[in-house]
C-alpha cells in the first residue's frame, strides 16, 4: 500500500511539474512573475479552502495541494487565450485550451458528487474539492482583477478616482 501511494504521488508531482512549465510559459510573461506567484498561491489557499469545506463533516483536516494552483492558471490562461490549441500527451489530438478546462470542470464536478461529497475515496487519491476551489479562484482572478484593474468592476460599484489603482491622478478640487 504504501508503494502504491508513492507512486500516485510520484505521478502527481510529476503533472504538476508539467503542468507548470507548459501553462507558466504562456501564462508568465503576460501576467508577470509576482502575479503568477500570487494567483498561484492564492488559488492553493482557495482550493485548500474548498477542500476542508467538503471534508469538515467527515472529519476534517487540512489539505494544501498544488493541483489547485495548476488548475487556476489554466483558467487564467483559457481567460486569456480561449482558443489557444494544446496537444495532448498519448493522444495525436489538438483541443482547445478551453475545451480542456471546460471537460476537467465536468470530471472534477462527477467525483466531487460520486465520491468525495459521500466520504469514498476519490479514484488515484484525486482532490476535486480543491480542483474546483483553485478553478474558482482563477476565474475570480480573471473576472475581477486581470479584465478590469481592480474590484472596481463588483457589483457596478464605482470607486472614488482618488482610490483607483494606478489612476496616477490626484482630484482636483471644487470650488465651493
Amino acid at each position: 500500500k504504501l508503494i502504491d501511494r508513492c507512486g500516485h504521488a510520484f505521478i502527481h508531482i510529476i503533472f504538476i511539474i508539467l503542468g507548470l512549465v507548459f501553462v507558466g510559459r504562456e501564462l508568465e510573461p503576460v501576467l508577470g512573475a509576482k502575479r503568477f506567484l500570487a494567483v498561484y498561491t492564492g488559488a492553493i489557499l482557495v482550493g485548500s479552502l474548498g477542500w476542508t469545506v467538503v471534508h469538515w463533516w467527515h472529519g476534517g483536516g487540512q489539505h494544501f495541494g498544488a493541483g489547485a494552483g495548476v488548475f487556476a492558471l489554466l483558467v487564467v490562461l483559457a481567460g486569456i487565450h480561449p482558443h489557444l490549441e494544446m496537444t495532448l500527451f498519448f493522444f495525436p489530438v489538438s483541443i482547445r485550451i478551453k475545451q480542456v478546462v471546460l471537460i476537467l470542470i465536468g470530471v472534477d464536478i462527477l467525483v466531487l458528487f460520486f465520491y468525495e461529497l459521500i466520504g469514498a475515496g476519490a479514484p488515484l487519491g484525486l482532490t476535486p474539492s480543491a480542483h474546483l476551489g483553485g478553478m474558482l479562484a482563477g476565474w475570480l482572478y480573471m473576472r475581477y482583477f486581470h479584465a478590469s484593474q481592480g474590484w472596481d468592476r463588483a457589483a457596478g460599484l464605482s470607486l472614488p478616482r482618488w482610490l483607483r489603482f494606478g489612476s496616477g491622478k490626484r482630484p482636483t478640487p471644487t470650488p465651493v
